[in-house]
């Protein structure tokens, strides 16, 4: 199922132009099905006009590096095109507002999945009857399913499969062990550095945790290896381990851990891991 979250507070704001909202991230994308957002989430962008006169702006898609947007974690989608306005203008009547909705198809191709991307979204123009030419960029940020067993070497120059770690069942002081998979997709060796990412208020934590999951209270509950060096256009298995306190407290709630992945050179990307705890279980003998 697709579901998204909102990740900034507010809407974009240029002179005139207010849209809202300013960013948020489509998850569990498959490739090969196309999304119609509204219809599958009830997302779509609400533009604001606040003058006494109807105003008709231009609806585009861009590459995040042509506008200036960037989202740690997160790469520049392949192509921007995937993503579709159901039209190239919106009109808004006078004091009132109108909506921009939005398709989006990825293409059905294994090396697709566990991905984390950034598009641009741009409301703007030159108003009908002349005036300033106003602008205003909302980011969408879009995961795709996270899936284990895909045999293709999943995109970008480093990949991580799966996406998300997950653990289910997981019992009030019982220990699990899983993997993600860190794929070197460079022609030179790379040292990755892992940490955890909601430990990094310069990310804005709350703008990464997935929907309906709570931040882990600490990161002892989750231990993975904190550096990886990978030869060139190799893998490396990175073993991690849930332990979670022999606490009833945690039973029937949903934990999240986000783990950054940093190369001696590019960007960071990230993983999830998701532990869910079954409702009044008992620990296993």
């Amino acid at each position: 199922m697709l579901c998204f979250v909102l990740c900034g507070a507010g809407g974009a704001f240029g002179a005139s132009i207010k849209v809202a909202p300013a960013e948020f991230t489509v998850h569990n994308v498959e490739p090969g099905r196309t999304y119609d957002i509204f219809e599958e989430t009830g997302l779509r962008l609400t533009v604001f006009n606040d003058e006494s006169v109807a105003r008709t702006w231009s609806l585009y898609v861009s590459q995040p590096s042509e506008r200036g947007a960037r989202q740690a974690g997160y790469d520049a989608i392949p192509d921007p095109s995937w993503c579709q306005f159901h039209g190239d203008s919106v009109t808004v009547p006078a004091g009132g507002k109108a909506y921009a909705e939005l398709t989006l198809t990825v293409p059905n191709e294994e090396r697709y999945y566990n991905q984390h991307w950034l598009v641009a979204l741009t409301v703007g123009g030159k108003p009908e009857g002349g005036g300033i030419g106003l602008e205003v960029d909302v980011r969408m940020q879009v995961e795709t399913k996270s899936h284990p067993d895909v045999a293709a070497t999943p995109a970008g120059s480093l990949g991580v499969k799966p996406s998300i770690v997950a653990f289910d069942q997981v019992r009030p002081g019982e220990g699990r062990t899983g993997q993600a998979i860190l794929y070197n997709n460079t022609p030179e060796e790379r040292t990755y550095i892992l940490r955890p990412l909601l430990g990094d208020e310069s990310l804005e934590p709350e703008r990464y945790i997935t929907f309906p999951y709570r931040a882990m209270p600490t990161d002892g509950w989750v231990s993975w290896p904190r550096e990886m060096v990978v030869a060139p256009g190799a893998t490396a298995v990175v073993p991690v381990q849930v332990q979670l306190p022999d606490n009833q407290s945690v039973q029937g709630q949903r934990w999240e851990s986000i783990v950054s992945v940093t190369p001696d050179e590019g960007e960071m990307r990230f993983f999830r891991v998701q532990v869910n705890c079954p409702k009044h279980s008992k620990k296993k003998e």
